[in-house]
């Protein structure tokens, strides 16, 4: 609940939006489609993107390169350690969304990320912490 608003904000404040994900392009190009937001991304990075997926730095820096950014002015935002520990070894800032399924791996990892907010609080905290990174 509530991320359209998140990406609504993110595109009004020009943030250049993409995906990061562990699954194939293709499949997160069906699932955005599904859901009506493929719109609000630039990029889309799936595992079959890049010769090392996430959490290696290369899925992270593929991206900084096609939208000619420095890993220092990202913010990834995941619900997997593989988000989590891709942003930190790049530099990149990060904001965890603990779900129900966080604490099963690498909840250490999760828990270095700049800020953490929990699923059910999206709506009402992850514009906010988008904000305190920028």
């Amino acid at each position: 609940d509530g991320i359209e608003k998140v990406l609504e904000f993110a595109k009004k404040q020009e943030l250049k939006q993409a995906i990061y994900t562990y699954n194939t392009k293709k499949n997160a190009i069906t699932s955005l489609k599904t859901v009506n937001l493929l719109q609000y991304f630039t990029l889309i990075a799936g595992r079959d993107s890049v010769e090392n997926p996430k959490p290696h730095k290369d899925h992270l820096l593929f991206i900084c390169e096609k939208l000619e950014v420095e890993p220092e002015q990202v913010i990834v935002i995941g619900d997997t350690y593989r988000d989590i520990e891709g942003a930190l070894k790049v530099g990149a800032k990060s904001i965890a969304i603990k779900t129900k399924t966080s604490n099963f791996a690498n909840k250490d990892i999760l828990e270095q990320a700049d800020l953490i907010i929990p699923q059910e609080k999206i709506d009402e905290q992850l514009i906010n912490a988008i904000s305190q990174l920028l």
